[in-house]
Parts: structure tokens; sequence; C-alpha cells
């Protein structure tokens, strides 16, 4: 039986649902896709209103540019092309292949990654599933910003603050933390970037946050 993605709130369950239809509860247009590989998904992401929308300043990569660097589909870049995000060319026809981060900058030395973990001197694994590392795509187009937008559905809203500490009832998709920063957390109808602001898909989980975290507020972003 196929959870209702309103239980969201701990790893465990995180895995059963299914992020394109929790994201869909956000966006006024769904996410269409037939097929689930990852390159159908990519597809679907492409056409969708939300990848015209690039104020978190990173974008789904468009199927023309996927496969500018040999042996890898590239899914997710940094709009200075700094970094990008990828899977193994082929594997965009698997429905849940690993994700990779590879970046111009030293691993090492610009981003703190043990010398161990970084693969064939240039990449290293960001997400041991293309679903979690989907989590993270949409969450972090979500949350990293300072207005609404009108793909958005109108009940969505959220807030900008200085940093909170999070408990262990939000859950982290990827298997390291972001190398660029700003990796998103989840629970219920609550996205969380602990170091920027969170996004809300509607007033009550906005409500629900602040009276149990009580973050110092920025600001605040609504349609």
């Amino acid at each position: 039986m196929e959870r209702d993605s309103n239980e969201l709130c701990n790893n465990t369950e995180t895995a059963k649902i299914d992020p394109i239809a929790h994201f869909n509860r956000w966006f006024t247009t769904p996410i269409d896709v037939a097929q689930r590989t990852a390159l159908a998904v990519i597809e679907a992401l492409d056409q969708h209103p939300s990848a015209a929308d690039q104020t978190a300043q990173d974008y789904i990569m468009p199927l023309r540019r996927c496969r500018e660097q040999s042996g890898r589909f590239r899914i997710w870049g940094e709009n200075q092309d700094t970094f990008y995000c990828f899977i193994y060319d082929g594997d965009e026809l698997k429905p849940n292949p690993p994700v990779y981060f590879e970046s111009c900058l030293e691993l090492s030395l610009d981003y703190g990654i043990d010398q161990s973990d970084v693969i064939d001197g240039d990449h290293v694994l960001v997400a041991e599933t293309f679903t979690d590392f989907l989590w993270h795509m949409l969450g972090h187009h979500i949350c990293l910003r300072c207005d609404f937008h009108d793909h958005m559905n109108r009940t969505v809203n959220g807030l900008q603050f200085n940093g909170v500490t999070l408990d262990d009832s939000f859950h982290f998709p990827l298997c390291r933390e972001f190398p660029a920063g700003y990796g998103p957390y989840f629970r219920h109808d609550m996205i969380c970037i602990p170091d920027w602001g969170a996004a809300f898909l509607n007033r009550d989980a906005r409500d629900s946050f602040v009276s149990e975290f009580q973050p110092t507020i920025d600001s605040e972003w609504a349609a």
C-alpha cells in the first residue's frame, strides 16, 4: 500500500514516499512522468514551469546539455557552472542510479571532502539513488528563495532566518552533506535549509514550525 505523503516524518517513512507525488502538491502544474527512469524524470522536469524559475541559483540540466561531458549524464547544475551533479552515461535509463557531484574547484581543498572519497580524482558520490537526489533538487528549488513564484500553489509560503537546530524528525535524503551547501531537510509539509530558511505547504505547517523551533525570522514570503 502506497503511503500518503502527509506521513513524511523520518528516514524510514520517506523511503516509501514518491517524491513526485509529494511535490506535486506544492505546484500548480503537476510533474507528469510517463516512465520512472532518471531520463524520463529529467525530461518531465525540463518541460515543467518550475524549470523557468532559477531563483535558487541552480537549474535542472536542459536535455541538450546533459551529455556535455563524455561518460556523464548531467542532471543538475549551478548557474555559474561551478559544479554539476550527474549519473554515469547509460544509467539514465535506470530508475534509481547513484548521483555524483563534480566541480571546477578542488574537491578536497575547496569542499573539505576526504580524499579517500574522491572517485577518479574529480567526483564524489552525493546520493545513493536518483530518488534521494530528486528530494534534494525539488526541495532546494522551493526553499532557497526570498519570494513566491506563480508556479507554486497559493498556500505555499516561507521564512528566512539566520539558523535553526533541527531534531531527528527531519529527514536528510543525501548520503553526505551537499558539498556546495544549502541541503534541504524534510518533515511533513515542511522543507528546511537550516542556515537559510524554510518553506511550507500551508500556513498551519508554518505556524507549527515557528512554535516548535522559534527561529529569529528575518523575512517572510507568500502569495
